[in-house]
């Protein structure tokens, strides 16, 4: 429990990539619906209307949610890196003392 409140106070672990699944479902059931009431109330030019959103709706939500979700996995792998750089600095720090 300690390390997980540790991790959370500490920022180590992001909670938004596991809410943005929750917002993806949300805003697809909210696109879907809308979609769907607006092509059938109306005239055929809502009904066109409603087909186009739903098809563009359901891209755009899809693609908005990837690029946050790529946004913190570029944070992760970056932050990879440059613990991985850290370490071999203090590795080399540690063998250049021992000579």
């Amino acid at each position: 429990m300690e390390k997980f409140f540790k991790s959370w106070v500490n920022f180590d672990e992001m909670i938004t990539p596991k809410i943005i699944v929750v917002i993806y479902w949300i805003l697809m059931a909210i696109t879907v619906l809308g979609s769907f009431v607006t092509m059938f109330t109306g005239n055929f030019v809502s009904f066109l209307f409603g087909v186009v959103s739903l098809i563009f709706g359901i891209i755009g939500v899809r693609v908005g949610c990837e690029l946050v979700i790529l946004s913190f996995n570029i944070y992760k792998t970056l932050k990879k890196i440059s613990d991985n750089q850290n370490k071999n600095i203090i590795d080399n720090l540690n063998e250049n003392q021992g000579e």
